[in-house]
């Protein structure tokens, strides 16, 4: 199941899985899922937030309006900044 992916902050292809982690306060992880590098995470976003409730913390890959919408009726509320930058609001 390991697949050829990319990691734009070291700018190299991996051959392998992504982890994508769930936890709690003070730091316990409540969920795992590992996915092949190739995979986006949108689909393993949904599968890892079923039935949380409160806030979910992610990354720019993790940015879509459409699952914030559907998770907000689960009543978890998605932080994720813009997939892009230049979006981002400048204070």
């Amino acid at each position: 199941m390991a697949a050829f992916g990319y990691d734009e902050v070291t700018r190299q292809t991996f051959y392998g899985f992504r982890a994508h982690l769930r936890g709690c306060c003070p730091g316990v992880i409540v969920g795992l899922d590992l996915a092949p590098a190739n995979m986006h995470e949108l689909p393993v976003a949904e599968t890892l937030l079923d039935g949380a409730v409160g806030w979910a913390l992610g990354d720019r890959n993790y940015w879509s309006p459409k699952l914030a919408k559907r998770l907000q009726n689960q009543k978890l509320h998605l932080l994720a900044p813009y997939k892009f930058s230049k979006r981002e609001t400048k204070f």
